[in-house]
């Protein structure tokens, strides 16, 4: 998508529809209903991808190298650190407060 669409008008679309899915997780009366709203965050995540090649599109060729190895350091690291954090914040306030948390960076 970022290949056909503006990233600067894309990515903000997709973080606050993100924000908006996350939140709504926390009111899901059922598993069945929590598993279709994660469906949806799915959708919604995409972001990190795009900042991969919207950085590789907007840096000049003499040093886009060093650019795009801290994007995918960076969305590495989330990967990796958002197991422990989310674990964490799930022990300490349970799911729903969890959820919330995790759409509020977004928003």
């Amino acid at each position: 998508m970022a290949d056909r669409f503006s990233p600067g008008r894309l990515v903000p679309i997709q973080l606050v529809g993100l924000a908006i899915v996350l939140a709504a997780a926390t009111s899901a009366p059922t598993a069945v209903v929590l598993v279709g709203v994660f469906g949806l965050v799915g959708v919604a995540s995409p972001v990190a991808a795009e900042a991969v090649s919207a950085v590789g599109r907007f840096t000049p060729l003499e040093v886009r190298g060093s650019p795009v190895g801290i994007v995918l350091a960076g969305n590495s690291a989330g990967i990796l650190l958002s197991r422990f954090v989310g674990g964490a914040l799930t022990s300490l306030l349970g799911w729903r407060l969890a959820c919330l948390s995790a759409s509020q960076p977004c928003s």
